[in-house]
């Protein structure tokens, strides 16, 4: 099978997707103006073409307008990707991340075009004022179009699936599927590592150690973490530590936190994680006693998924893109916006029979390894890129019979 890709090319989560495909045997042209660069025995198999957009449209909007910078950088990307659908001809097109490019894929008339929609691509769009600079009522309607458009919408929570068809104003053929997890990569047993994390962090090895693990953005709720954390800390006997993975940090966030830190006077105990590879986020886990991720509005995030798989436990807020998953009933749940009771659920959880908690977390990762690893989740996509050319070549071959 010919797959053209357009997603993120220094996502982790596109490279996952790419090697799932290549292993198995289809031939993939990935489109971005980042190269993921996979790494497969069969490089025969794959085909990086850039994407020729209009880079840098903050100064092409200072030149020549928001509405005609917009304007012309739709048109460069929709005849650049008839181009390419003319020489690579692809059996089908998924668009990973739903935005221009995905709308230049419609109008281009790519099909069957599958497209994925992670979570704040679509979050953005209804949650006025939070990591939506480039939101607008017209980006609001190009969204809308796209997804209308699509043969096949595919969402990481059943919340985000309604959301589209929200965004679109119709019913939209939708399917629930999530990256998933390497459960033989992530699991317990990573203690070494997060000790040896814990020394480069100087965090004494017996503190309790809260990482708040999500992007360094209003949307996660980082300064909600930090004020339920200094209220929390008071009530520990031994100082806890909380640790800010400092990842897709937004500049004037970050340093709005740091000023918090210093305000709340608890700079003692907190630590900023630079960035660390992929194949270092086991020991991330291990670093921690306590995930937190307070999000305003989310998908189902593959670091639940990575968390459980670790045996690490969670808190949380209750948001209706979690209901019906296993976070439900192995997480510590808190209603969102309540910092008071946030610093309650981390002294109590922190504060949990330790046999209690290591028998709830075995039972998540069970879960996890039977419901979520990403061998599912990769057999699922291919079984639906099946369903979606094969539907679309009967529909052609019932279009060429009406017209002979």
């Amino acid at each position: 099978m010919k797959v053209l890709m357009l997603a993120p090319g220094k996502s982790i989560h596109s490279k996952r997707s790419l090697n799932w495909l290549l292993e198995s045997g289809c031939h993939v042209t990935f489109v971005d103006y980042t190269d993921p660069r996979p790494q497969v025995a069969n490089r025969q198999a794959y085909r990086f073409m850039p994407y020729l957009g209009m880079r840098g449209r903050r100064f092409y909007r200072l030149v020549l307008g928001s509405g005609m910078a917009d304007m012309l950088g739709l048109q460069l990307g929709t005849s650049w990707l008839r181009l390419i659908e003319r020489y690579v001809k692809p059996d089908i097109v998924h668009a990973q991340w739903v935005d221009h490019r995905a709308y230049c894929c419609l109008k281009a008339g790519l099909r069957p075009l599958v497209l994925s929609a992670w979570g704040t691509d679509i979050n953005k769009h209804l949650l006025p004022g939070i990591d939506n600079k480039e939101d607008s009522p017209q980006a609001h309607r190009m969204i809308g179009e796209t997804l209308a458009g699509a043969d096949l919408v595919i969402g990481h929570s059943p919340d985000i699936v309604a959301k589209c068809a929200l965004l679109a104003g119709s019913e939209l053929r939708t399917e629930v599927l999530t990256f998933g997890v390497d459960t033989k990569a992530f699991h317990p047993d990573h203690r070494e590592a997060g000790i040896e994390l814990r020394h480069r962090l100087d965090i004494p090895q017996d503190a309790t150690v809260l990482l708040s693990i999500r992007g360094l953005m209003p949307t996660y709720g980082h300064h909600l973490i930090l004020e339920a954390f200094a209220q929390a800390q008071l009530r520990f006997k031994s100082a806890p530590i909380l640790v800010f993975r400092r990842f897709a940090a937004v500049e004037a966030y970050e340093a709005d936190l740091r000023r918090q830190v210093e305000e709340l006077g608890v700079g003692h105990r907190v630590r900023w994680l630079d960035q660390v590879p992929f194949d270092q986020m086991r020991a991330v886990y291990a670093l921690a006693d306590l995930i937190v991720s307070y999000p305003a509005m989310d998908a189902f995030p593959v670091t639940f998924m990575e968390a459980a798989a670790c045996e690490r436990p969670v808190i949380t807020c209750r948001l209706p893109s979690y209901q019906g998953t296993f976070a439900e009933k192995y997480f510590y749940m808190v209603e969102p916006n309540n910092v008071t009771a946030l610093a309650d659920t981390i002294f109590r959880a922190a504060s949990q029979d330790p046999a209690e908690r290591a028998e709830m977390l075995s039972e998540a990762r069970r879960a996890v390894v039977q419901e979520y690893d990403e061998s599912v989740s990769a057999r699922r996509l291919l079984e639906l890129y099946q369903v979606v050319v094969s539907e679309a070549k009967n529909l052609k071959a019932d279009g060429d019979r009406l017209q002979q």
